[in-house]
């Protein structure tokens, strides 16, 4: 098998699933003389029926333009044929290597592969005689059974949204069977933070500003649980250039998404605790600085030290510290609002940010935190380890309007609370 072959075998298996690649090659020998094309009209792949159709080795025939293939009387309209993405099935005159022109229908399909968009062609020799109902009907079973088969959900769509045909891939990501998902539209499943993006998009399709979008965005699967997909779409048009209906393509990309998720997760958080890290809370104070400016809103910070934490260290290790650590960390998020936001500023001082609250209701909230970390016991094998926190507090307007100002004076009003016995809360 040449490098070309195994090449052509391996993106079939990458578009569809039938038992892996031999099963893949199997299912597309079985059609009749058929074709691959890149979106330029480069011929990449053959089976053998066609070969034997068009009468060029194989070495030959890869590489070539599928124009070459085709009476020369009708190349022009092939090319606006392939710029369309025409599907429809046709009638073509096919240029075999002998140049006797031979009479064929062709049933074209469309699929996107990574990202780009190939044309698969099946042509039924047609110079004897026109096909009969009964064969013309084998042929879309055949191409039924590989659009099925697709590693990628596909579905047709009216220009008003409504899905008219879909495969099972499309109905295993979503969770609806074909009846169910074919009484939708796509308006119904698609989240509605990414609704508007994707109907200005379909908009310039419909007003031929683009031939084609692709689209992260988000579906609502049948249990409510929400899903991410890529979304390819194309339109497909009348003969009189009126809207038809779209092809789309969709793939789950959920694993990716949640990948990136954990990756900007592990960038912006303590490994640790969980809780931000020193850059993200920067960039959280300066945001909530801003804010507070433009809207004329208070803003509290806390230092929070454990006191003593060394002697924690010292007497039970340090995989005993990080336990007082985590649970520490723990406490914190149950008591901040789920506007504030509570991250590790150093070994063992955390920082919280707390918009819209003034000095008052920080004192409020600090006490709580403290009573709550005095009251509770840490176990930690057989040892049960008890800790006390100092506190300070600071504020916008009061103690300044920049990151450094407002850091530095609750760093020093929880360093006055450590030296006036610890256990303590001091406001800055």
């Amino acid at each position: 098998m040449t490098s070309a072959e195994e090449k052509f075998n391996q993106f079939l298996a990458d578009i569809f699933q039938v038992d892996g690649a031999e099963g893949v090659v199997e299912c597309f020998q079985f059609l009749f003389g058929a074709f691959v094309i890149t979106r330029d009209g480069i011929v990449i792949g053959a089976n053998a029926e066609f070969i034997e159709m068009i009468q060029y080795l194989k070495s030959e025939l890869y590489g070539m333009s599928a124009l070459d293939l085709i009476a020369e009387d009708e190349r022009a309209g092939m090319i606006a044929r392939f710029a369309e993405g025409n599907t429809e099935r046709y009638e073509l005159k096919l240029l075999p290597k002998s140049k006797k022109i031979l009479d064929v229908l062709v049933a074209p399909r469309n699929f996107n592969a990574g990202g780009k968009v190939f044309r698969l062609a099946e042509f039924v020799d047609n110079t004897a005689q026109k096909l009969s109902q009964t064969t013309v009907r084998e042929s879309e079973q055949k191409f039924h059974s590989v659009f099925e088969q697709a590693a990628v959900g596909i579905a047709r769509v009216s220009p008003a949204g409504t899905f008219l045909e879909v495969n099972q891939k499309l109905c295993d990501i979503v969770g609806y069977s074909k009846e169910e998902l074919i009484k939708k539209t796509f308006q119904e499943i698609t989240h509605p933070d990414d609704l508007d993006i994707d109907l200005g998009l379909v908009w310039q399709m419909l007003n031929n500003e683009r031939d084609t979008y692709n689209l992260e965005k988000r579906y609502f699967h049948k249990n409510g649980s929400i899903i991410w997909i890529s979304l390819t779409a194309s339109l497909i048009k009348n003969s009189d250039g009126s809207p038809k209906y779209f092809v789309a393509v969709i793939e789950d990309i959920c694993s990716r998404k949640l990948l990136e998720y954990e990756l900007i997760n592990k960038a912006s958080h303590d490994a640790l605790t969980g809780l931000c890290n020193r850059t993200t809370l920067n960039e959280k104070l300066e945001n909530e600085i801003h804010r507070a400016i433009r809207y004329s809103r208070s803003l509290s910070l806390m230092m929070i030290d454990i006191d003593h934490f060394k002697l924690v260290n010292d007497n039970y290790g340090h995989q005993a510290g990080d336990k007082v650590l985590i649970e520490l960390a723990k406490d914190f998020k149950k008591i901040i609002r789920r506007a504030d936001d509570a991250g590790r500023f150093g070994g063992e001082e955390f920082l919280l940010v707390l918009p819209e609250l003034n000095n008052k209701q920080a004192l409020v909230l600090a006490e709580r935190l403290r009573q709550q970390i005095e009251s509770r016991s840490i176990r930690f094998g057989e040892n049960t380890i008890n800790v006390t926190i100092s506190i300070g507090i600071s504020g916008y307007p009061e103690h300044g309007d920049e990151i450094d100002s407002l850091i530095k004076a609750c760093d020093d009003a929880m360093y006055i609370a450590k030296q006036n016995g610890r256990n303590r809360i001091v406001s800055a």
